[in-house]
């Protein structure tokens, strides 16, 4: 592990980043520093990190330094873009371009669950590249190698304008091994409400070290959590308005290793406005 606690993935990126980062010095490493480099892009986020903090700058760090090694093109050439074996897209680029080749808009030869994005340049030109894709999902996948997992539900889906709602929240250290610092955010529907003194209150009595807030979502930090320690409690929300509504997926994880998670289904609250009573 690193000084930091990081693990899985992320330690993963920041000791490629680091070797890369040597490599870059020695031609002769050219092999070692190209296979490290795809490692790192396979690794980015779609929102353009790289996993928490530390791996994120260790990686933005060498691919800085990778790009500004390789920032023009070496001799005339053309970059063509597979999908599954197909070609779907080409641009011819003149020596020492030094803008970025773009290809977008090809989602449509995408096909449901595995495919095979393959990028080819000629020319004898060495480029770094970048692939970003956005998706949505009610519940992204769990990582079954996620040492957090978590629980919530709603003690009633359907409730009176007005009424405490308890939201029910269980975490849990899977491992038989003490962990470091660890987060949740729970994901409230729209009719709900937390107030600020019921998380007050819960802190204080130790149910969490830390808490802010953030639109639907609340988000809880525990320091550390003993060998298959768990805790378990209660938020009590108000259901403020009216409506059928449904939260974000609710998700925990160790900080320093954001990405392996686990997520809950979302909850989904059915608020009857007070005339109905």
């Amino acid at each position: 592990t690193s000084i930091t606690s990081s693990g899985s993935r992320d330690l993963a990126v920041e000791t490629t980043s680091f070797a890369v980062l040597a490599w870059l010095a020695d031609p002769a490493d050219a092999v070692h520093v190209e296979r490290g480099i795809e490692f790192l892009l396979a690794n980015r986020n779609g929102s353009g990190t790289f996993g928490a903090t530390q791996a994120t700058i260790t990686a933005l760090r060498t691919l800085t330094e990778y790009a500004r090694v390789h920032r023009r093109t070496a001799t005339a050439g053309t970059a063509i873009v597979y999908v599954n074996d197909f070609e779907i897209a080409r641009q011819d680029f003149a020596a020492g371009r030094r803008e970025p080749i773009v290809f977008d808009d090809f989602d449509w030869e995408l096909r449901p669950g595995s495919n095979r994005v393959r990028i080819e340049v000629t020319g004898g030109n060495v480029l770094p590249y970048a692939f970003e894709m956005s998706y949505r999902s009610r519940r992204p996948a769990d990582d079954p190698e996620a040492k957090i997992r978590l629980a919530t539900r709603l003690a009633d889906r359907s409730v009176d304008e007005g009424d405490t709602v308890p939201v029910r929240v269980e975490i849990t250290n899977a491992t038989d091994d003490g962990v470091p610092m660890t987060v949740a955010i729970v994901g409230l529907p729209a009719g709900l409400e937390a107030p600020t003194e019921v998380l007050d209150d819960l802190k204080k009595a130790g149910r969490f070290d830390l808490y802010e807030r953030r639109g639907r979502e609340i988000i809880l930090y525990w320091r550390g959590l003993a060998p298959r320690e768990s805790r378990s409690f209660g938020i009590d929300t108000v259901a403020r308005i009216p409506g059928t509504t449904e939260g974000p997926a609710s998700r925990a994880w160790l900080y320093y290793t954001p990405q392996s998670k686990r997520w809950t289904e979302p909850l989904r609250v059915e608020v009857r406005p007070e005339s109905r009573r």
